[in-house]
């Protein structure tokens, strides 16, 4: 049986969420540059795909969404660990003969951008309403369970009282 999807409050949480923000504006820059033809020069580009690829490690690490955001994750993952890799290993003025002979296919690379953009959004709503799920006033999983009259919260420090447990 498949355990309830979860995203622990806590500072994994935080982080991921602070990093969801920065690739959602990533993706979003890229798809409009995308759009019109252009590329990010490889000065940037070579960090962001590699905090892409961080991105996506720490995402894997930290939540268990749901069936559908599961496989558009491990799928964004998959492809931007093998192209990001490859685009950081590349010959500079090999990727860009291929970015320059190709302008044509960059229209499809921003719609795989908008298509990441809508799935970040939903990873985002999945992330908050697991926050908002789990506190204030509800009980999960990580609760110091003792003879207190109190339970502590193992993630935050946050105290529930035995009768609201």
């Amino acid at each position: 049986m498949r355990a309830a999807p979860t995203a622990r409050v806590g500072p994994g949480l935080i982080v991921l969420l602070a990093m969801t923000v920065i690739m959602m504006v990533e993706h979003a820059v890229v798809a409009a540059l995308s759009i019109r033809g252009a590329t990010l020069r490889r000065s940037i580009g070579v960090p962001a795909a590699a905090y892409e690829i961080l991105y996506y490690v720490l995402a894997i690490a930290t939540i268990f969404p749901p069936t559908a955001l599961a496989l558009a994750l491990y799928a964004f993952a998959a492809t931007h660990f093998a192209g990001g890799i490859a685009y950081i290993a590349a010959h500079p003025r090999m990727s860009g003969i291929i970015g320059a002979g190709r302008r044509g296919l960059l229209r499809y690379y921003a719609a795989y951008e908008l298509a990441e953009l809508v799935f970040l959004i939903a990873l985002t709503a999945f992330l908050l309403s697991s926050a908002l799920r789990d506190h204030p006033g509800r009980v999960h999983g990580d609760l110091y369970r003792s003879t207190h009259p109190k339970m502590v919260c193992g993630c935050c420090g946050w105290e529930v009282p035995r009768s609201q447990a």
